[in-house]
């Protein structure tokens, strides 16, 4: 039994190297008691393996061992999905104690127990899935239906667990047998039998001729109000009195003054200074109510009422210290100081004279900011689709084509028909200068966010990039009767409105191209193809346009 399930390990070993050496099948042995463990490891050496490709665990020997060293043992038992070695897991009890492994691909139960919980145990060992990538999906159905329907030789043993027979397992695995669960495997281990046709497809050797890259857009495009100074040259004072004869009138002491509402007009709006701005008590608050005065939009909401709106909310600071030194220095022509003695008065006037001058004047620079924006490139990563070097295709349902990255471009084996024939189409045609096919587990970046017809977020993966000399066509190859489908419409949408947010960069940054959108069903593929028709009368025909969504048709 032992040598048999070292020759399936073997076997199982190199058929894996080929696909993905990350992949190391691993073999358990489950012993009736600690006292056969070490005969099974001397037989095991005997056979060629070195005590590295060996581990021994069993709950027993906690208590033989320091905890330092048992934590260590048991660390690496569960570390044996990465590790090349241990090849070998030998085990008595510790068929009790759950642990998450999943390259068990072999076990040979030595323990002669008719207990149906130690059975079920014996094989939950090995059922975790190995090969959980999705490109492997379709090979392991196909081999599961031929082990277990068909009756025949399977084409593959991707998540296959071997389990050497046991004499007295017999009637638990004829019962499973019955059930269809499981299945017998007479027949030899053959040379590549156990990975059908998978074969892998890499960069070509001049894939720099033919790759395209996906713009992933960190942060957009925006307009920011610009950072320089703010201009106070324009800035006209006040003449209508001079500063001495303001002195006299309303810097003497005992003074009462009234708070009036002011609605100054200008050019550059309507800006309302409040009531309490004239019951200011000190002139840091002074200049604080003309900063939120000339910082709002004075503006009608709805019907006859109006409302202030904030017009501005960066650049006050700046704005308030413009305030404080046209006072200071321009104000009246002199200089001014309105912490010296009554001085301040003069500013809260009792007609706010001299606050609605300062209003206009200072309201000024509100326009010119408001006006004074700069436009902030879109911060964009070019995500190169040769990023992802290779990946496993079935050789029988795949193309060596020219105008792509890879040796290989794989088709799905049921319902493929019209992605092959048009990637034929497309690699013929002399307008199309390079295209790509999508795939969906190895390009994780070529993602759009959609929002499905449940209410929930989703992620709609192109099938095909194809670019030409104007244009990188997003195309989505789908079945008539499919066309209509709510999440196709949603998925169709987002697209178009993605391609609007790309041919808002740079052209450097979207492969100096526009990019666009097309929906191609079949009905409509082969009716143009019957025609002769090149890819660009396919593009169209069929391509999406947000104004085309919206009903509207140009010519």
């Amino acid at each position: 039994m032992l040598r048999a399930g070292l020759a399936k390990l073997r076997y199982l070993e190199k058929e894996f190297a080929s696909l993905d050496e990350a992949k190391r099948p691993k073999m358990m042995v489950v012993c009736e008691d600690t006292g056969v463990t070490p005969l099974v490891s001397d037989f095991l050496r005997e056979e060629g393996l070195s005590d590295d490709d060996i581990l021994t665990v069993d709950s027993n020997r906690q208590g033989d061992v320091g905890e330092k060293e048992w934590n260590k043992m048991k660390g690496k038992l569960f570390a044996v999905d990465k590790r090349e070695k241990p090849r070998v897991i030998i085990s008595v009890l510790m068929l009790r104690e759950g642990f998450d492994v999943n390259n068990i691909c072999v076990i040979v139960p030595l323990r002669a127990s008719n207990a149906q919980i130690l059975l079920e145990q014996t094989l939950g060992r090995g059922l975790r899935l190995m090969w959980r990538e999705p490109e492997y999906r379709e090979t392991k159905d196909k081999a599961r239906d031929q082990l277990i329907v068909e009756k025949v030789e399977p084409c593959a043993v991707l998540d296959f667990l071997y389990i050497i027979e046991h004499p007295a397992f017999k009637e638990f695995y004829d019962n499973l047998v019955a059930q269809g669960l499981v299945g017998t495997q007479k027949t030899k281990d053959r040379d590549g039998g156990g990975k059908d046709d998978l074969v892998h497809s890499v960069l070509k050797e001049d894939y720099e001729n033919w790759d395209i890259f996906w713009p992933l857009v960190r942060r957009e495009s925006e307009e920011i109000l610009s950072d320089e100074a703010l201009p106070q040259e324009g800035l006209e004072p006040f003449t209508l009195y001079p500063l001495s004869r303001l002195r006299e009138i309303f810097a003497r002491p005992g003074e009462v003054f009234v708070g009036k509402e002011l609605l100054v007009r200008t050019t550059f709006g309507e800006y309302r200074v409040h009531a309490n701005l004239f019951n200011a008590t000190c002139y840091n608050e002074y200049i604080q109510g003309i900063v939120d005065s000339i910082s709002r939009r004075f503006m009608r909401i709805a019907g006859k009422q109006t409302s202030a709106m904030p017009a501005l909310q960066i650049h006050l600071a700046k704005i308030a210290a413009v305030v404080d030194r046209f006072i200071r220095e321009r104000l009246f022509n002199e200089p001014f100081d309105p912490f010296s003695g009554n001085d301040w008065k003069i500013l809260l006037c009792r007609n706010g004279t001299i606050t609605n001058h300062i209003v206009k004047q200072v309201g000024e620079l509100v326009y010119w900011i408001e006006n004074k924006t700069l436009k902030t490139q879109a911060d964009v990563d070019r995500l190169w689709f040769s990023s992802v070097r290779d990946f496993v295709v079935r050789k029988g349902a795949s193309l060596e084509l020219t105008k792509t990255i890879y040796t290989r471009t794989g088709y799905p084996t049921k319902g493929g028909g019209l992605e092959k024939d048009f990637m034929e189409f497309i690699d013929r045609d002399g307008g199309v200068e390079r295209f790509v096919k999508v795939n969906e587990a190895k390009h994780i970046f070529a993602r759009i966010a959609y929002l499905r017809t449940d209410g929930l977020m989703g992620e709609y993966i192109p099938d095909f990039l194809v670019v030409t000399e104007k244009h990188v066509w997003l195309v989505e190859t789908k079945a008539e009767k499919d066309k209509d489908d709510g999440n196709v419409q949603a998925k169709r949408n987002a697209t178009v409105q993605w391609c609007k947010g790309i041919n808002a960069l740079e052209k450097e940054d979207r492969m100096n191209r526009t990019w666009s959108y097309l929906l191609l069903t079949d009905k409509d593929f082969y009716a143009y193809q019957d025609g002769n028709a090149t890819f660009h009368d396919l593009c169209r025909f069929s391509e999406v346009t947000e104004s085309g969504l919206k009903g509207e048709f140009t010519f």
